[in-house]
């Protein structure tokens, strides 16, 4: 029953969204983080 609610809703609030501005950046941005985490794995695996 939660999911048929949020789904409603979902489907209600999706007519509102807008595109973000520089969601052309979002790859750039999500590659940057997936670097971020690696130094990070790196830095926890070297440690462990």
């Amino acid at each position: 029953m939660l999911q048929r609610w949020l789904a409603s809703a979902l489907l209600y609030c999706e007519k509102q969204f807008n595109r973000l501005t520089g969601y052309k950046d979002i790859d750039q941005v999500i590659k940057n983080i997936n670097l971020e985490f690696a130094d990070l794995t790196e830095i926890f695996e070297e440690a462990a």
